[in-house]
């Protein structure tokens, strides 16, 4: 059985920031508030919808949950009509999941952001790539719970020593290392790989072929 590869989405496989952060400034507008900037975008992203929400508020209503929730409701309203306007695919990566699914690898995505979101998205940017799982927010607690991993390691038979969960940032590191399986950082995501080494990566790529040959080749 060929090694398994699990990788992240938003920062890893695709660019999002700018819908995510138009989608946010689309929920702001309507509750009264000005835009948000990119820079205060990717301070706020990695643990899912709400929390994304919350922290893109003010800090006086962050504690209403109701408010929250109703918020929530509008982001992805506005995330619906804009997910695909801006996002792409990071250069290289495409070529880098075709090789790792011609040498054998399985390969899945595991996002915090919401499912419908992450199976449109991953379809649109990468038709001809047959990944095993597509995993978003929804069926399993979100990451750095390592719920879903283990479940992707169950069906597909992986030990734990040839598995790889590939991220650009803190929770990613923090899931694998739940789950028991290589983390595996990049550069050129949301977060700054010396995070990713305080949290635990074991190897940080610099660029996606990084990826083929350190598990391609060990």
């Amino acid at each position: 059985m060929g090694k398994t590869v699990i990788f992240d989405l938003d920062g890893t496989l695709a660019d999002t920031i700018y819908d995510i952060r138009d989608a946010l400034c689309g929920m702001r507008r309507r509750l009264g508030f000005s835009d948000i900037s990119v820079e205060q975008t990717l301070k706020n992203i990695n643990n899912g919808a709400y929390a994304l929400v919350k922290r893109s508020l003010p800090e006086s209503i962050a504690e209403n949950r109701e408010f929250i929730e109703d918020a929530k409701k509008i982001y992805e309203e506005c995330y619906e009509k804009c997910y695909n306007n801006k996002t792409k695919a990071f250069d290289g990566c495409a070529e880098m999941l075709k090789i790792l699914v011609g040498n054998g690898c399985s390969i899945s995505v595991l996002s915090n952001k919401q499912q419908p979101f992450v199976e449109e998205i991953v379809k649109t940017l990468f038709p001809e790539i047959a990944f095993g799982f597509v995993i978003g927010q929804g069926r399993f607690p979100t990451k750095p719970d390592p719920e879903a991993v283990k479940y992707i390691i169950n069906e597909t038979g992986a030990r734990k020593s040839e598995c790889y969960l590939v991220g650009d940032s803190d929770v990613d590191m923090k899931t694998a290392l739940n789950a028991g399986v290589h983390p595996i950082g990049v550069s050129w995501g949301y977060r700054k790989p010396e995070i990713l080494a305080e949290n635990g990566a074991e190897f940080i790529a610099e660029k996606p072929q990084d990826i083929n040959k350190l598990i391609l080749l060990t």
